[in-house]
């Protein structure tokens, strides 16, 4: 009995983690230099989680997430603006719904985020 209830509990628990797919959504590709570029992506989970913005510093066949945005901002115009050797600026500009509104970031190139 309790090992059903055990199979039982695992099986659901597998199932609700796994539900929906991740679905990542190419925004911007910035070349740092001749080896490593930063790409940007609007990252979903389906219709009724919050998605978000990933940044990622990639390097030959692996990447990093350097940072993460709480929003998604799919369907953005994106810019990256240079600020100093190791200083970006992000901008989302909006074309749709709120138009000419714009949210802007800062980030590190060599920060990585802890996994």
């Amino acid at each position: 009995m309790k090992l059903t209830t055990l199979l039982i509990l695992v099986v659901l628990a597998s199932g609700c983690f796994n539900m929906f797919n991740r679905k990542e959504d190419w925004l911007l590709v910035y070349k740092l230099n001749p080896k490593s570029n930063l790409e940007v992506y609007a990252v979903g989970f389906g219709a009724t989680t919050k998605g978000h913005t990933e940044i990622k510093k990639t390097l030959g066949s692996g990447s990093d997430v350097i940072k993460i945005i709480d929003d998604d901002y799919y369907g953005y115009k994106t810019n990256i603006f240079k600020i100093n050797d190791t200083l970006l600026k992000i901008t989302f500009i909006d074309t749709s719904v709120f138009r000419g509104m714009s949210k802007s970031f800062e980030f590190n190139i060599h920060d990585r985020l802890k996994q």
